[in-house]
């Protein structure tokens, strides 16, 4: 149905369109992209009352980018993700997960610009398919993991000279950016997947340590701690040269031990 969905969203709006022109008359603009506007509507009207452009703007503004790919990434950047349930007993699935369910968490901002860059460099796949696939397109088995573990973030581990952190110490990091920007232990337990009580004897010394602190957005901390260059960019050069958002700006998260 997934593979479908640009056809069937295309048929959707033709058949909109030939309801309203024949119930009220009403006539269109031509269609672009299997949509179009009403005509006699002036252009600043409709742009006024976008709210996808005005997102999408508002993150080419954040970035001081004006480019068509920038806003191809500031769409993709956007864009509302759908839930999506895969089976399988392998990493990744349901019963595979801190919580064993899958729940929707908050993607910061400069996160879901880099996945909007990734998404680009893999070639935009359709909705459903996999952020970081296997060889094969299906979930990462427990040898995949373990391979990408010692050669590609081992690699990142270097450049960063941090030896000790890993993938899962990322996991308290988002848990730390969020108390620092005052979120509540609530919030964050929800956001991890855990009892409240759980977060507040792992991260209590946290909290103690932000308790006079002034508050910072987590997204900005990201921002500021972005240095030029010291990794390596994953996604392939394009035909301009090498992909500079992420060669520019490397994310460096703190890592809290658990």
């Amino acid at each position: 149905m997934y593979a479908h969905g640009k056809t069937a969203g295309y048929l959707y709006q033709a058949s909109l369109r030939a309801e309203l022109s024949e119930r009220l008359g009403v006539t269109w603009q031509p269609v672009q992209r299997g949509t179009a506007d009403i005509a006699g509507v002036p252009r600043h009207l409709v742009e006024h009352f976008s709210q996808r452009r005005a997102e999408i703007l508002g993150v080419m503004a954040q970035r001081g980018e004006s480019s068509a790919r920038a806003a191809q990434i500031a769409t993709l950047a956007t864009r509302h993700p759908r839930a999506a349930r895969r089976p399988g007993p392998t990493l990744g699935a349901e019963d595979d997960t801190k919580a064993t369910q899958h729940r929707t968490v908050r993607l910061l901002s400069p996160l879901k610009t880099d996945l909007a860059e990734w998404r680009l460099a893999s070639g935009r796949p359709h909705g459903e398919a996999l952020v970081f696939p296997g060889q094969t397109g299906a979930l990462w088995s427990v040898a995949a993991y373990q391979s990408w573990r010692r050669r590609s973030f081992g690699s990142a581990r270097v450049a960063v000279d941090n030896l000790k952190t890993t993938p899962y110490a990322m996991r308290h990091s988002f848990a730390s950016l969020l108390l620092h920007e005052g979120r509540s232990v609530i919030y964050v337990a929800r956001q991890l997947g855990h009892d409240a009580r759980l977060t507040l004897t792992r991260y209590g010394h946290v909290i103690d340590e932000l308790e006079d602190q002034p508050r910072i957005d987590a997204e900005e901390a990201i921002r500021q701690a972005r240095v030029p260059s010291r990794v390596p960019s994953p996604f392939p050069p394009t035909a301009n040269g090498p992909t500079t958002a992420t060669n520019e700006k490397t994310p460096l998260l703190p890592g809290i031990p658990g």
